[in-house]
């Protein structure tokens, strides 16, 4: 049995709410296939991680990321993951604001 693709059904039956998708990636065009999440499971935020570095991301207190909308792309520089996390979180409530 297939598994479930749980960001495309949340995208599907969206009721008003926002969705945020994250994405884990490694190599040159995980970046492109991102972007490609915004219509391919609605989702309102992504968040891109390169998980291809050694210097950030899982194994680190450091993190850096993409996030992508349909309003365009903003990196957020390395920095401890709790500053990654206000980031995120400022960019959900520009979302929201904007409805």
């Amino acid at each position: 049995m297939p598994t479930v693709d749980i960001a495309r059904e949340l995208g599907a039956h969206k009721d008003g709410s926002l969705l945020v998708a994250f994405g884990a990636e490694t190599g040159g065009d995980g970046l492109e296939r991102k972007r490609g999440l915004l219509e391919g499971k609605n989702a309102d935020l992504v968040v891109y991680n390169d998980v291809g570095r050694m210097d950030i991301g899982f194994d680190s207190d450091e993190n850096e990321v993409v996030l992508l909308s349909r309003e365009g792309e903003r990196h957020v520089a390395k920095a401890p993951k709790s500053v990654i996390a206000a980031a995120i979180l400022d960019e959900v409530e520009a979302l929201l604001e904007r409805r």
